[in-house]
């Protein structure tokens, strides 16, 4: 019976949050969405940042096969990486993105750390910046964006702002919008 009663309970509380805590639709799945119901026989989908081959099945890329084959050949240890992750890998994200002649990070004024994810990374961000930004806490996001992203900075104590950048008339930046918005 206690087996019964817990599948009930489970049951129950996935009812319960389905039921409250279901957020707006999400803009860019919405892409995902149009794109399906598209006819077009040379439509291309442009929303979620995922490759697929020309049946619409998920496409590995081969960087990302070679890669799981290096990793299942050098029969890692699966240890913890240190609470900023993988120093040789940060440091090259760090150049990537801030290029070698970037005197902030040539004098170590640039601090990195990984996370799991692009929503981690922003909870990481977003709690950070409560925590130690001593300034207004309001973060501004582009029309559309992913529906979790002004959830996870809300949740962290920020107010949430949006400003336009895409003109569908003229499919390119919506400059007055944007400058309208930001001011």
């Amino acid at each position: 019976t206690s087996i019964i009663e817990w599948k009930n309970n489970v049951n129950s509380l996935n009812v319960w949050i389905n039921s409250n805590f279901k957020g707006p639709p999400d803009a860019i799945l919405g892409v995902t969405d149009a794109f399906k119901k598209d006819t077009h026989p040379k439509k291309m989908n442009l929303g979620v940042g995922a490759y697929r081959d020309d049946n619409g099945k998920p496409y590995v890329l081969n960087a990302v096969r070679k890669a799981e084959q290096r990793i299942i050949q050098d029969k890692l240890d699966k240890e913890y990486l240190p609470i900023t992750g993988l120093h040789s890998f940060t440091q090259e994200a760090a150049l990537l993105a801030y290029g070698k002649d970037s005197e902030p990070l040539q004098e170590g004024l640039i601090a990195v750390t990984q996370s799991i994810s692009g929503t981690g990374a922003l909870r990481i961000g977003g709690v950070f910046l409560n925590r130690f930004y001593p300034y207004q806490k309001k973060i501004y996001f582009p029309t559309p964006t992913w529906g979790n992203h002004g959830a996870v900075f809300r949740d962290s104590g920020f107010e949430i702002a949006q400003y336009r950048y895409f003109d569908k008339n003229t499919n390119g930046l919506d400059f007055e919008g944007f400058m309208e918005d930001i001011r």
